[in-house]
């Protein structure tokens, strides 16, 4: 019995419109199945796929766009832009398939996560639409901070909402270093940013990052007298 794989990512996509674009992948990283308004690089996934399943990677690339892993255990994987240009998640399949999604700027990527981890259980012979049902509150946890409605992907990675803040930003003027404090600012204010960030490395004992702050903290102490 083959697996509705168009059917199941479709279905994924109308219930949580966040979640942009697509991949499958075999264990290895090879392309099985992709959204047709993704085109991502086949070696670059193969590179996410491979620190995905290393487990020790500190950040990822796709199509230009680096992501700091968040989490990176066997079936489950987690990172973020922190320029706000998306979240990159996934989850693995009953076969041992890789289920990569790539989230909209705004959106949450724990409750992406979640409904692609949903999606990545119906990826098996016998799979159904009728599998991806989602509670209300997972929902609103995905959707209350976006409209999404008619975002596509560019050949960047980047939608075009991102884009186009970036754009502003730089129209703005000013030297690198304060566009880079531009957008630290920006994160700081976020709520889905640095505190959500900073959050989710003390709630799942992050050390190494953690010990990372704390010298931050300390060295911004000393900058401020």
């Amino acid at each position: 019995m083959s697996v509705d794989y168009v059917s199941i990512i479709a279905t994924l996509q109308q219930l949580n419109p966040s979640i942009a674009g697509v991949i499958i992948t075999s264990m290895t990283g090879d392309i099985i199945y992709c959204t047709s308004n993704w085109q991502p690089n086949p070696q670059e996934v193969k590179n996410v796929i491979n620190a995905w399943r290393g487990g020790n990677s500190i950040s990822v690339t796709l199509q230009g766009v680096k992501f700091s892993v968040l989490q990176s255990v066997q079936d489950r994987f987690i990172s973020t832009n922190i320029k706000k240009q998306g979240h990159l998640v996934g989850a693995t399949t009953p076969g041992g398939q890789c289920l990569l999604g790539f989230v909209l700027p705004d959106a949450a990527y724990d409750g992406a996560y979640m409904d692609v981890a949903r999606a990545a259980g119906q990826i098996r012979p016998g799979g159904s639409t009728a599998g991806l049902a989602m509670t209300a509150a997972t929902q609103d946890v995905a959707f209350q901070k976006t409209d999404v409605s008619g975002v596509q992907l560019q050949s960047s990675g980047v939608p075009k909402g991102a884009q186009a803040a970036q754009g502003g930003m730089a129209a703005g003027g000013g030297s690198p270093e304060a566009q880079e404090v531009a957008q630290l600012l920006q994160w700081v204010r976020d709520p889905n940013g640095l505190a959500q960030f900073i959050q989710y490395c003390l709630t799942n004992y992050d050390q190494a990052r953690v010990a990372a702050f704390a010298r931050f903290y300390r060295t911004l102490r000393q900058i401020l007298g």
